[in-house]
């Protein structure tokens, strides 16, 4: 069954914007100024980063995991 072009408008490449997304994950435990520079630039570069906070269980935290998110959200 040939399912091309069936009622599907599609936007023709030329007249497509491409996303460019970043991830920048880390424990940030401390936050520094060195991680607040890399995502000022990257969100220069990139039309959509995302900040992933984790937990790294073989350091012990100075932040709790709410207080590095509001760090970051600074």
């Amino acid at each position: 069954m040939d399912c091309t072009n069936k009622g599907i408008r599609r936007t023709p490449i030329s007249k497509q914007v491409k996303q460019k997304i970043a991830v920048y994950a880390g424990s940030f435990d401390p936050v520094t100024y060195g991680h607040l520079d890399i995502i000022e630039r990257a969100s220069k570069i990139f039309n959509h980063l995302v900040v992933s906070i984790f937990t790294n269980k073989n350091k012990k935290a100075m932040f709790t995991l709410e207080e590095r998110k509001d760090m970051l959200k600074k």
